[in-house]
Parts: C-alpha cells; structure tokens; sequence
C-alpha cells in the first residue's frame, strides 16, 4: 500500500456530538421565537430584530457545526484556520436572514418557500464545506459524491422544512410551546443530521506516515475550546429569548395601556354627549314624559310627583 492511499480512521467525543445537537435545538428555538418578534415589530424596531435575530441565529447555527468539527478527531495533529473559520460564519448569518424575512412575510407562497430553503440549504452547507477547509493537517481530504450530494440535499430539505414552520409559528404569541419546543427539535435534529453527513462523506488520507504521534493533548485543547465556544452560545442565545420575552411582555403591556386609553376617551365621551342631551331638555317636558310614562305602565288615570322639601313638606312638580 502506498503512503498516500493510508486512509485514517476518525472518531468523535460522543459529549461534544450530544452539545452540539443541544446547541442545533436551542437555536433553532431562538430562530423561531425571533421570526415572530420580527413580524409583531413595526418599522426601525422590525429592521433591528431583523438584523440582530439574523446574526444570533447564524451564529448558532455556526456554532453547532463548530462544536460538531471540534468533536471530531484524526490520530494526528489537527488545526484549524481561524480567518477561514471566521469567513465560514458569513453564509450561517446570510441564510439566516433571509429566513428571518421569509418567514415575518404575510404571505409565502410554494415557490418563495422552494426557493427561499433552497437559498438557505446551500448557505448552510457552504458554511460547512468551508469550515472543512479550514482544517490544517497532513492528510488529502476526499468526499464520496452520494453522500456529499445528500448532505446538501438534507440542507435543502432541512431550511424548507424549518422556513415553513417558522412561517407557520410566526404568530404564536407564547414565549414557550409545546408545538414551539417540537418543532425546534425537528430543525435542530435535521440541522445536526447535515452536519454529520457530510461528515461521514469525507475521507482522509495520510500525506506522511510520520505525523501518526499522540495527539491526545490536542484533542484535550480542542475539547476545551469547544465547550467554551458551546457555553458562549447558550448564553448568547439565552440573552436573545430573555430579550424577546421583555420585548414581548413590553408589547403587550403597551396594548393593554392602548385598549385603557381607548376605553377611557369613549367612557369620557359617553358622559359628555349623556350631560349635552341632559342640559339641553326641558325640565317641565321631562317631568311630563316620565309621568306618561309612569301612568301607562301602571295603567292608572293619575300620577303625581312630588318633591320633598328639608321640613318634610312636599310639593306637586308634575301631575
């Protein structure tokens, strides 16, 4: 066998593959809490939702596959280009944007769904190829073409089914859900289920049989910087549903203020229009009426009022 044909085993820590998927759920339940924040905004407010939701969401999404890349090993020292890293965060951010939008539109329609995902699907598997390319060792990287091709099918597939759903939560005004808590499962299950694809399309081959050392305290470093950059996440993510909560409470509270007020000027306006009429009637022509009135609902020839006076004396104001 030639040197270069070595093909090398791989494995993952099972811990960070379990973190990453956490990480895929929990973002996915931000993207869709935020696409209803972003359709209940109005103005400036919707176009800071946006942007902000669009940039969290990315970056959760980034984050899930970069625990998921950490947790996987090779038997020999592994690096990682940080600037190419880094520029593998701009298609997660992208994509998520634009499903931010799509799904605060009123309408969406089959085909701005179809092509909306599929945008979305390949901004998600580019920011997985190109954070593959950032892996620094001494080894050649192959992908078997089914299993590349379905990878990026599961993308597509994936963003579709994640647009349609926050499209159809949009407007579930509850911070927390049962159908909400579900559905993030689905998208982060699908989300971590691309990632892992793809992973299993790559094969790599040693270039130098001698770089086959301990990489243990690597992995160990790696490891660490995994769960930091895991932790970092949920706090990030935390921060944005505890914003979204405030913000949500704020808006409610804003409209029950709203509905108050409105009640209060048509209660004010009420009492105004009930004294205008009153001011303008004839004392003598109500004392009549309610006289009539009295007289034939009691079926009576006569009626008479009479208005006490402080030594309990009365007199005849209408008969």
């Amino acid at each position: 066998m030639l040197q270069q044909d070595l093909v090398i085993s791989s494995s993952h820590d099972l811990r960070l593959v379990g973190l990453s998927i956490i990480i895929a759920v929990l973002a996915s339940y931000t993207a869709l809490d935020l696409a209803g924040r972003v359709t209940a905004a109005r103005a400036s407010a919707r176009i800071a939702w946006l942007i902000g939701g669009g940039i969290v969401m990315g970056i959760g999404i980034w984050s899930m596959h970069f625990v998921a890349m950490l947790a996987f090993s090779l038997p020999i020292p592994m690096f990682y280009d940080m600037w190419t890293v880094v520029v593998s965060i701009l298609p997660a951010i992208i994509a998520s944007l634009g499903a931010l939008f799509l799904a605060s539109r009123r309408v969406l329609n089959l085909w701005q769904l179809l092509i909306g995902g599929t945008l979305m699907g390949i901004g998600i598997a580019s920011m997985h190829y190109i954070g593959m390319y950032a892996m620094r060792m001494e080894a050649t990287t192959e992908y078997n073409p089914p299993l590349f091709m379905l990878s990026v099918a599961i993308a597509i597939g994936a963003s579709i089914i994640a647009l349609w759903i926050a499209f159809q939560l949009r407007m579930q005004t509850s911070t927390v859900g049962w159908t909400k808590l579900g559905s993030a499962v689905v998208m982060g299950v699908a989300i971590a289920g691309m990632h892992y694809t793809g992973m299993a399309a790559a094969h790599f081959k040693a270039s130098n049989l001698q770089v086959f050392t301990s990489s243990q305290a690597i992995t160990n470093s790696l490891s660490w910087l995994a769960i930091g950059i895991g932790v970092a996440t949920v706090v990030i993510l935390g921060f944005a549903l505890l914003t979204s909560f405030v913000d949500q409470r704020l808006a409610a509270s804003g409209k029950l203020l709203e509905q108050q007020e409105v009640e209060t000027i048509r209660s004010q306006q009420f009492i105004e229009i009930t004294l205008g009429i009153r001011r303008s009637l004839n004392l003598d022509d109500v004392f009549n009426t309610t006289v009539n009135e009295i007289r034939q609902a009691l079926t009576t020839d006569r009626v008479i009022i009479y208005r006490f006076n402080s030594d309990w004396s009365a007199t005849i104001i209408a008969e």
